[in-house]
């Protein structure tokens, strides 16, 4: 069952499941990546997360807590007391909805120069060159 699925289940206990989940993090970089314990800092600068804000209010975030809308543009979340209507409409979704737009916005995310394909190009050079220094000693 894929997640798009899931989140639109009826199945009561899925519904229950769901209804449990504060947060979830999406990250497009490879695995390979992602569970190198010394590579601390494409795991957080590629992540988006899709955070509970109110019973059926998601927001689209990154590292820097900026949140994204249909158009996947970013924008700074202000503190609660100043959020509007009009902000409210742009940046809170239902959860499948913003799983959709989590899932777009993990491929756009650039940090300096990278983006997710040139982070990793980067990443395997760097530890190929790692590799055969390694073996040269």
């Amino acid at each position: 069952m894929s997640l798009k699925n899931i989140l639109n289940s009826d199945n009561p206990e899925v519904k229950e499941l769901l209804s449990h989940i504060n947060e979830l993090s999406f990250n497009a970089l490879p695995d390979y990546i992602l569970n190198d314990p010394d590579n601390t800092d494409g795991r957080r600068y590629f992540t988006v997360s899709v955070v509970k804000r109110n019973v059926d209010a998601w927001a689209v975030t990154d590292y820097m807590g900026h949140v994204y809308g249909r158009d996947l543009e970013d924008s700074y979340e202000p503190l609660p007391s100043s959020r509007d209507e009009d902000f409210i409409a742009k940046y809170r979704f239902s959860l499948a909805e913003a799983v959709e737009i989590a899932e777009k916005v993990m491929w756009k995310l650039r940090i300096n120069r990278f983006d997710v394909n040139s982070y990793k190009e980067f990443y395997d050079a760097y530890k190929e060159k790692e590799r055969l220094e390694k073996e040269e000693q």
